[in-house]
């Protein structure tokens, strides 16, 4: 690279610690990200959400390229990903409620392959351009011509039915019949299944916290929040492990920097299509079998490692980390499933902002390597992820059952 923010601002020498801060303030705004775009989603719509937050995501990528102080660049990245994450959430809920049963694992997980995809593109942006500038600009002219791609996108309906705006509701719903050849009766009623009092005091509006009014839906997110964690800090343990020059996966990041990078991305391709097929055996035992699986592959690696047997344990760590890679896959379709319409944007995006607490923590138990032998991050990591697995029994499954609309249905039928 050419021009970056460490020669941009000459982050080197006493300075050399202050490029953390990049890092930082995007996880910070990914954290506001996940709370306020899903309040707004469930509040407002799902594709005022998409919108809305889109263009200003276009607005601070902009902003972004011509920011002349580090402090202004680290604001604006915060902004950005603030803004970003939320218009990604509520994208991603939108496509589960406007997609079927029997498709809804597809489309789960194949929805995710695009991003891998743009992940391995811009490294080719980066091997051509190999400044941070135009990289952001060329990332926001195509964010440009995504925005233009929403005229098309319709509502969710499901969201409009429980909003009262059942006339626009049927109006989408007709129109994809039309588009895929079927039909409904001339007679068709859409009707909102209101919330009993119990769940809500009059002309109170749905949140996500209202699903701690129930001991078992508290007792059920808590379990989700624990998963959403031990995942979050084995993937990024994974992250750490296999860049770290004491880890037999370090010789995976040798070579070409921009050739890395695109196989990194496009490395989750294969782990997507296989998640697809793994989901016929239904969410649960999918979210265990994942789970369980990074859990043995690693503490595998770490006797491999033992028996100086470098090649095969970093064949294992490779296939711990797919693994856990699938179990995030499958663990945003499960809590889209096992959460009611009415604060579903809310409840994805409060359960990965939960995840960070485990990202934040996989770095600090990883530095225990230089205190203690290197191999106890690595089974630090794999029990949590077989604690994780463990925990996945205590929630129900979710296959073939359409989406719950309201708390009340959740209590009844999950």
């Amino acid at each position: 690279m050419d021009r970056t923010i460490v020669t941009e601002w000459n982050r080197v020498c006493d300075n050399n610690w202050s490029r953390a801060h990049v890092h930082m303030s995007y996880s910070l705004g990914y954290l506001v990200g996940c709370f306020v775009g899903g309040f707004i989603s469930d509040r407002y719509g799902r594709k005022t959400a998409i919108t809305g937050f889109g263009i200003l995501t276009m607005l601070f990528g902009f902003l972004l390229t011509y920011s002349k102080e580090f402090e202004i660049f680290l604001v604006v990245r915060f902004l950005l990903a603030a803004t970003n994450e939320a218009a990604d959430l509520a994208a991603y809920v939108l496509c589960m409620e406007v997609t079927g049963t029997k498709y809804r694992s597809i489309v789960g997980s194949l929805i995710q392959a695009p991003w891998a995809c743009g992940y391995a593109f811009l490294a080719l942006i980066a091997y051509l351009t190999k400044s941070w500038t135009m990289i952001h600009l060329i990332c926001v002219l195509l964010h440009i011509i995504s925005l233009m791609l929403l005229y098309f996108l319709p509502e969710s309906p499901r969201w409009l039915i429980l909003n009262n705006k059942t006339k626009q509701a049927e109006k989408i719903i007709r129109e994809a019949c039309h588009y895929n050849k079927s039909r409904l009766p001339s007679d068709l009623g859409l009707v909102r299944h209101a919330e009993k009092k119990k769940w809500m005091k009059h002309n109170e509006k749905p949140s996500y916290f209202h699903l701690f009014r129930s001991s078992e839906l508290r007792f059920r997110n808590v379990v989700l929040f624990i998963v959403w964690i031990a995942t979050a800090l084995v993937y990024y343990g994974m992250v750490i492990a296999l860049s770290d020059q004491s880890s037999p996966g370090r010789r995976v990041f040798d070579g070409n920097f921009f050739l890395n990078n695109a196989m990194a991305g496009a490395i989750e391709l294969p782990t997507l299509v296989f998640c697809v097929f793994l989901l016929r055996m239904g969410r649960k035992r999918s979210q265990m079998l994942v789970l369980f699986g990074s859990g043995l592959f690693l503490l595998t690696s770490v006797v491999m490692v033992y028996r100086k047997q470098s090649t095969l344990a970093l064949i294992f760590m490779l296939l711990s980390k797919a693994c856990i890679q699938g179990s995030f896959n499958i663990l945003y379709i499960f809590t889209s499933e096992l959460n009611p319409t009415v604060v579903r944007n809310s409840a994805v995006g409060i359960s990965s902002m939960v995840a960070r607490m485990g990202a934040g923590a996989s770095g600090y138990i990883a530095i225990l390597s230089d205190v203690t032998m290197p191999l106890v991050p690595m089974t630090i990591f794999a029990c949590f992820s077989l604690l994780a697995g463990c925990l996945v029994l205590l929630l129900p499954e979710t296959q073939g059952l359409p989406l719950p609309d309201t708390i009340l249905v959740i209590v009844l039928f999950f």
